[in-house]
């Protein structure tokens, strides 16, 4: 049991500091900074430099504490956080099979590091060494129970933003000025129309059809229509 348990943290522990050395440095044929940030940036973690920073220094040093069977469960937590921020983020999406860049291998890498929290590193372990017996159900759920959370908890910057409200048409006030009648309701519009209408029987001539352009009338005979408008109203 104790050398399943050393092979199992070797691989895991190894894989996951070569994926955050990729991110770190570029090693390994990565990306190094600039490239895992423009990553990052397509699939929607942001600010993407800083969260690059974040992932590669959780990966390397959750897989390092892995590897040296020191305080395990804090290094599964890490794992743990990180594979459900990518599995979440940009393999659910997928589906399930890795096949079609789905979340299986994610699932898989958790599954392993939460089994190593509740198994404990074993005896070929420094925790073993300096006399810590790390393990069990306790030490179990505290790697998987927050590595989970963190995972699930997405920076806000990155959140998707709250829908724009789309602006209202311009008000009927807002209108009525602009074309140069009186505020007032639909109402008052008519009885402008009417007192309008009124005028120019007043003056001895007749209205002209609706549509036909009126020439510009001097302010004086703007306000007389007012006038004449709101004591038809």
């Amino acid at each position: 049991m104790d050398i399943g348990l050393l092979i199992l943290r070797l691989v895991i522990g190894t894989l996951f500091i070569g994926h955050g050395t990729q991110k770190l440095f570029g090693w390994w044929n990565g990306g190094g900074p600039v490239g895992t940030a423009r990553f990052f940036d397509e699939v929607g973690f942001r600010p993407a430099p800083p969260l690059v920073i974040v992932a590669g220094l959780t990966e390397t040093g959750g897989g390092s504490l892995i590897l040296l069977g020191l305080v395990t469960s804090l290094g599964a937590a890490a794992v743990i956080g990180v594979m459900t921020a990518a599995g979440i983020v940009v393999h659910l999406p997928n589906g399930l099979w890795n096949t079609k860049g789905g979340i299986e291998l994610p699932l898989v890498n958790a599954a392993a590091v939460a089994a190593l929290a509740f198994s404990g590193p074993g005896r070929y372990s420094v925790d073993r060494l300096i006399g810590w017996h790390l393990r069990g159900s306790g030490w179990g759920l505290a790697a998987t129970v927050p590595g989970r959370r963190g995972g699930r908890q997405r920076p806000a910057s990155e959140r998707p933003s709250a829908r724009r409200r789309s602006r209202s048409p311009p008000s009927r006030r807002r209108r009525s000025r602009s074309a140069g009648h009186p505020p007032s309701c639909s109402g008052g519009l008519r009885a402008a129309a009417s007192g309008t209408s009124r005028a120019w029987r007043r003056r001895g001539t007749r209205a002209p059809p609706s549509g036909t352009r009126i020439p510009s009338r001097s302010r004086r005979e703007r306000r007389r229509d007012r006038r004449s408008a709101r004591r038809g109203t």
